[in-house]
C-alpha cells in the first residue's frame, strides 16, 4: 500500500477526464477483451464520480499552487481562495441535492 496525496489523486482524476474519449474507444474497439476485462472499465456512475472529485479537489489544488509559491501570503489572497473553495462546495452540494430531490418519488395530497 502506497500512500497516495489528495493532490495527485486529483491531476491524475483531471487526466483520465481528459482521456476519456480515447479509454472508451479502446473499451468498444478492441475485439480481444474479454466480457471481464471490459467489466474494469469505469462505468457512467464512476465517470460522474470522477468528475465530482475533480470539481471538489479543484479549488483546493488550486489554493495548494498558489500557497506553496509563496513564502508569505496576504489576508486578500488567502481569502479569495477560501471563497472560491467555499462557492464550489456550496454549487456542488446543491446539485446533488437538485438530484436527490429529483429522484424522489411524487408524493400526491
Amino acid at each position: 500500500h502506497i500512500p497516495v496525496r489528495w493532490s495527485s489523486t486529483h491531476c491524475m482524476l483531471e487526466r483520465l477526464k481528459l482521456l476519456r474519449r480515447f479509454v472508451e474507444l479502446a473499451k468498444f474497439k478492441s475485439a480481444t477483451l474479454t466480457k471481464k476485462q471490459k467489466a474494469k472499465f469505469l462505468t457512467e456512475d464512476e465517470w460522474d464520480l470522477a468528475a465530482e472529485l475533480c470539481a471538489v479537489l479543484g479549488p483546493f489544488h488550486a489554493a495548494t499552487v498558489t500557497l506553496s509559491g509563496h513564502s508569505h501570503v496576504n489576508m486578500s489572497e488567502e481569502l479569495t481562495l477560501w471563497k472560491r473553495i467555499i462557492n464550489t462546495l456550496v454549487v456542488l452540494c446543491q446539485r446533488r441535492l437538485s438530484t436527490v430531490f429529483r429522484s424522489l418519488p411524487a408524493t400526491h395530497s
